[in-house]
């Protein structure tokens, strides 16, 4: 504790008054800043939390809930309904009925990704904002038993990839039902790809009359 000066003139009491006084400001100064800095710290409801160890990204996936698209219509369904029957939590965000998840979709494919006509067909498969890959790329990843990596997540604790002879076995019979019904379903593909072509060119059309008038 520091000492403090006080005139000779002054008796000792008075002395010991002014010292005291002193003392207390001091102590009071101390206890304000004790109290702010404590004030001034973050709850602890307030801090950056860990994400929990059962936290999942989610998978997004584009549709068209009115396509007139037969191939289209299968493989969404199939798209669907193996992230349900794998248990994977997923998003379906349609683009018939929404602008904004159409043009989403379509600034979000990769340019590789999309065909000639520059319009990527659904299903679309997304992992938050990174993109996963379209229906090809899925077959050949749930033939590959790999569809954890496909989509950027985890593997379930004791998931195990089927021995390479049986996963073989499975590719071969399965490959030439799905290339027998991929030649069925192409003039759809087109056709469908056709028809959004021309929405597409008919609301540019009515964007630039509006402008026009």
């Amino acid at each position: 504790m520091c000492a403090f000066a006080v005139p000779l003139n002054v008796d000792r009491q008075t002395a010991e008054v002014a010292n005291h006084s002193v003392k207390a400001a001091i102590m009071k100064h101390w206890r304000t800043e004790i109290d702010l800095s404590a004030s001034c710290a973050l709850e602890p409801s307030d801090q950056l939390q860990p994400l929990p160890k059962n936290f999942t990204m989610v998978i997004k996936v584009f549709l068209a809930s009115s396509s007139g698209s037969t191939a289209i219509k299968k493989k969404q369904q199939d798209v669907l309904g193996f992230l349900e029957a794998l248990k994977i939590e997923y998003a379906q965000l349609d683009i018939a009925s929404n602008e904004e998840n159409r043009m989403w979709m379509r600034e979000n494919v990769p340019g590789e990704k999309k065909p000639s006509g520059g319009i990527p067909l659904p299903p679309q498969i997304f992992n938050e904002d990174n993109y996963c890959g379209d229906y090809e790329t899925f077959f050949d990843a749930k033939e590959d038993n790999s569809v954890y990596e496909f989509l950027g997540l985890n593997p379930p604790p004791g998931f195990k990839k089927m021995p390479y002879a049986e996963e073989e076995e499975q590719e071969g019979e399965v490959e030439e039902e799905y290339e027998q019904g991929e030649e069925d379903l192409m003039s759809e593909e087109e056709e469908e790809l056709r028809q959004l072509e021309e929405e597409e060119e008919a609301q540019l059309s009515e964007e630039g009359e509006e402008a026009e008038d």
